[in-house]
């Protein structure tokens, strides 16, 4: 065989070891938590099948996604000053698979990091993309009256806070 034929049988083997759909096959996942929010984070090398709303396709390399749901801990009053204590440390602890609880929802805010061929199929992005695509998507409910901040520091780690007031 020529080279050209080894490489896409050497690609074509990649691809099917490192097959995952959701959080099933090659997928390492890491839950965390505080407070005010949940967080998951999932990580693919291969093919990668997302089903999930708000990041549903496929990409062929590497995928790495943040999905941030909130924990609705709801209060009638925050004092301002209380408020900026709980945003600067509220860090979110990584957590086992044990401790974490589905959300029914969709998530608030996620944030990916992809490389390779991407077919997008959510209802935020619809079409192909070959290379490199990262986001930074906030999607709060539109009748949202509260707060909602978070950050990752130079060291990787993520800081959030979720704080919806009653009506």
């Amino acid at each position: 065989m020529d080279r050209a034929r080894k490489l896409v049988i050497l690609i074509i083997i990649w691809v099917l070891n490192g097959c995952a759909i959701n959080d099933i096959g090659t997928v390492k996942l890491r839950f965390f938590a505080n407070e005010s929010v949940r967080m998951v984070s999932k990580e693919s090398w291969g093919a990668y099948l997302s089903t999930d709303s708000s990041n549903a396709g496929l990409t062929l390399g590497h995928a790495e996604v943040i999905l941030f749901y909130p924990k609705h801990n709801n209060s009638l009053e925050m004092e301002l000053d209380e408020l900026f204590t709980k945003i600067q440390q509220d860090q979110l602890m990584e957590i086992t698979e044990k401790e974490w609880s589905i959300p029914d929802k969709e998530p608030i805010a996620w944030i990916s990091n992809k490389q390779g061929l991407m077919l997008h199929t959510n209802q935020f992005r619809l079409g192909i993309s070959l290379g490199i695509d990262k986001r930074h998507v906030i999607r709060l409910p539109r009748d949202f009256n509260g707060i909602f901040a978070f950050r990752s520091t130079a060291d990787g780690k993520f800081k959030a806070f979720y704080h919806e007031s009653l009506p």
